[in-house]
């Protein structure tokens, strides 16, 4: 349950009497957990925070992973922001298939070498663990909303299962679940690249995420993290059983998410809570549906690498994952569009994170509101919260 020590009441009260001053760089606050300074927030927890992101990438735990983090508010005036290239992802000896006028380049808002807010904080770490055939900014849109939201957020490259792994037939075995714990144990003396962060994160307060294969990794750091969020992972509850847990995933999952919703729900044990999202399939919300040719938005990023001829294993099943994938230029398409996917994963997400890490009660009061304020796209919401 999100918990309000006096401690915490007490720095609500001194920080609300700065509300009416000039801006000094100190956090104004409402919410927070014992010994948590953060910046207020807007209360709908699908607007963007008050954080720019800064963007780091690094290795952590033995891997390529992306560090997003809550930087000084306008530190990022004059900066460009951070592009990342998906060529990166192809095996190198394709990478030249793919032209530079056809690259999907993934445009974020986040920024390199911006300073971390240290007047705020500490900061929650959240895990984003990415599925099968994906890569660390697979959700590139939902890690920068958390991270704008207060949270420094993490995501690695994970070996023998991430998009070249596919194209080239690795025989790799993946460990995304001893993967993610290695990155968390970096957090807990924070040196090197994030040494910056020493002092500044919480490792009592992580959250777990990912996507489908990464779901299901993330289903098993439920005695490290105290929210777990799966989205469109396996039809297994999270075990061991984190103290929150936020199921999601589209109502089309691979013809029907009905049952995996079911059988995840049935096992899992409360604090809990699932949303499906109508007309929607296996990638709702992932950036990876959002990357389509700069000259031809009907091709998506399945498009592309086939008809390069870059294959292997991914043009065996990458058919029916992009199958959800909307064609924004057909307005008879039978899916939700992508954007509307990701402001529901972004609402959803931040809400169920804020009450179990930042101990914010908005949190719980604003994710039972999903299904009105995003009608008719909602096809199933329940929560059981004790």
């Amino acid at each position: 349950m999100p918990r309000f020590p006096l401690a915490s009441t007490l720095v609500f009260a001194t920080l609300a009497g700065l509300a009416g001053c000039a801006d000094t760089g100190a956090p104004n606050i409402v919410e927070s957990c014992s010994g948590q300074v953060l910046r207020a927030r807007p209360k709908d927890p699908g607007a963007p925070g008050p954080w720019p992101v800064g963007a780091l990438t690094t290795t952590l735990g033995g891997i390529r992973t992306e560090v997003w983090y809550p930087a000084v508010p306008g530190s990022q005036n004059g900066h460009d922001p951070v592009t990342y290239d998906i060529r990166e992802h192809i095996p190198e000896k394709d990478r030249s298939k793919v032209s530079d006028a056809e690259n999907p380049l993934q445009i974020c808002d986040c920024y390199r070498d911006l300073p971390l807010d240290g007047a705020s904080g500490p900061y929650p770490v959240v895990d984003f663990i990415h599925g099968t055939a994906g890569f660390r900014t697979q959700n590139l849109e939902n890690v920068t909303h958390w991270a704008s939201r207060g949270f420094v957020v993490v995501a690695s490259d994970h070996p023998g299962i991430e998009f070249k792994d596919l194209v080239t037939f690795s025989n790799q075995p993946p460990d995304e679940p001893g993967d993610a714990r290695r990155v968390f144990a970096e957090f807990q003396n924070p040196t090197g690249d994030i040494a910056f962060l020493a002092g500044h994160v919480d490792t009592s307060l992580q959250g777990a995420t990912g996507h489908s294969a990464g779901g299901a990794a993330a289903s098993t750091l439920g005695d490290i993290a105290k929210v777990v969020i799966p989205i469109a992972g396996g039809p297994n509850a999270p075990d061991p059983a984190p103290p929150s847990v936020l199921f999601m995933r589209g109502s089309e999952d691979f013809g029907d998410g009905h049952p995996s919703e079911q059988s995840q729900w049935n096992g899992a044990v409360p604090r809990k809570r699932s949303v499906l999202i109508a007309k929607s399939d296996h990638l709702v919300g992932s950036s990876l549906c959002g990357l389509r040719d700069p000259r031809d938005p009907t091709r998506n990023l399945l498009d592309i690498i086939q008809q390069d001829g870059v294959g292997g294993v991914v043009g065996l099943f990458a058919g029916a994952l992009f199958r959800g994938c909307d064609d924004p230029r057909d307005s008879g398409d039978p899916f939700l569009a992508w954007s509307r996917g990701v402001d529901i994963m972004n609402y959803a997400t931040a809400a169920a994170l804020e009450e179990g890490l930042h101990c914010s009660p908005s949190g719980a009061t604003e994710i039972a509101k999903i299904q009105a304020v995003f009608q008719p796209d909602i096809d199933l919401y329940r929560e059981q919260l004790e």
